[in-house]
């Protein structure tokens, strides 16, 4: 990414506004942070599965995701 970012200053502020999404809650762009960093998926691999399989990952995320919220509003609380 940095090289490319070198020759292309643009990918720095498209990332800082898909990092921002992320931040927001943007469930899109939850899914594809849960495929590449947690399950170590490359993009085209979610895309490959059947529908009945995809909604089945976007379960997964959305309960582990609500999970890890609960978990931060208990420390925030502390």
């Amino acid at each position: 990414f940095h090289e490319e970012a070198e020759k292309d200053p643009s990918l720095n502020d498209e990332a800082r506004a898909e990092f921002h999404k992320l931040e927001e809650g943007d469930p899109e762009t939850l899914y594809v942070y849960y495929c590449l960093h947690k399950f170590r998926w490359a993009p085209h691999v979610f895309f490959e599965l059947s529908p009945q399989e995809q909604a089945f990952v976007i379960a997964a995320i959305d309960r582990k995701a609500e999970q890890e919220r609960k978990e931060a509003a208990k420390i925030k609380k502390k």
